[in-house]
């Protein structure tokens, strides 16, 4: 059976957007916090994607998942260390994140990845786009738009090894 891992939720909703003090806030390093819910949830216990609302048609794909995407991209733009432009991880040569990932192309990928007869939830877990900055992380589930930061680096991972220092002769 699949594990639902319960990832803690800030203790407030951000409503103008995320700021790096949200990251700096996190109460804990090293853990995701879930900044936005999910857009959506499933009418039936391991639904396929029929089962869940927003992934019905254009028009409830776009309005659910604008404002998640709008908020990722707009917190990545306002990075002090360099704006990052995201790419969509499942669509080649994505440009505009915040207007392709509402978009019906983005949506018909999407359904192609989930299947028909797959429950979306096992494979939910595969669709998390996530991207570091100086302090921490941010990252999108391009299922349901869910919306999660972290102080720190990532669970499992680690910096990178130094280099090997010369020999001296």
């Amino acid at each position: 059976p699949l594990a639902i891992v319960q990832v803690p939720a800030l203790p407030f909703r951000p409503q103008a957007g995320i700021s790096l003090d949200a990251v700096r806030e996190l109460p804990e390093e090293g853990r995701w916090f879930q900044v936005l819910p999910p857009v959506g949830i499933p009418t039936a216990q391991q639904g396929t994607a029929w089962c869940y609302p927003h992934l019905s048609s254009k028009q409830a794909w776009k309005t659910s998942m604008s404002p998640p995407v709008g908020m990722v991209e707009a917190f990545l733009g306002r990075l002090p260390t360099g704006a990052v432009w995201p790419e969509c991880m499942l669509c080649a040569r994505s440009r505009g994140f915040a207007e392709h990932v509402p978009a019906e192309k983005h949506l018909r990928a999407l359904w192609e990845y989930l299947t028909e007869t797959t429950p979306v939830e096992l494979k939910r877990e595969g669709l998390w786009q996530k991207w570091e900055f100086m302090g921490g992380a941010i990252r999108i589930n391009h299922v349901d738009g869910e919306v999660q930061l972290l102080r720190g680096l990532p669970p499992g991972e680690g910096w990178p090894p130094p280099p090997p220092q010369p020999q001296a002769s």
